[in-house]
């Protein structure tokens, strides 16, 4: 007959690791998503025609509708969100913007972002070389 050995983590261990677990941002138990910001992400870039459009996806709409998104471009550099501002109204999918007469045979460089009363979601700069 063997005998089993119960192995039992003493209480503060447990919630040593648990709470080491957490402060490396490995363990979501204590995240409040009540009072977030909204994120959003890239669908698209495309130039076609002079017309370049620019295309976003709210992928987590936060604690409250998203009031705001849009995008911001540069020509030379990372753009924040004052630079080449377009501003759309709100909403819980996808959205587009088109810009007329960007510089052929350019790079520019752009930025979704979504907005709700919590915060602001950006994503990561898209460089996009726009062709002769």
């Amino acid at each position: 007959m063997t005998k089993r050995t119960k192995l039992t983590l003493p209480p503060l261990l447990f919630l040593a690791l648990l709470t080491g677990l957490w402060s490396c941002g490995k363990f979501d138990l204590f995240e409040d998503k009540s009072k977030s910001a909204p994120e959003v992400e890239w669908v698209s870039i495309n130039t076609i025609n002079d017309i370049t459009t620019v295309t976003g996806r709210v992928t987590f709409e936060g604690a409250e509708k998203v009031s705001i998104c849009g995008f911001c471009y540069k020509s030379n550099e990372t753009p924040d969100m004052t630079d080449n501002q377009i501003l759309l109204d709100g909403t819980d999918g996808k959205f587009s913007a088109s810009i007329p007469g960007l510089k052929k045979d350019s790079t520019y460089y752009f930025k979704a972002f979504v907005y709700n009363n919590y915060g602001y979601g950006i994503t990561e700069t898209k460089t996009h070389h726009i062709s002769k």
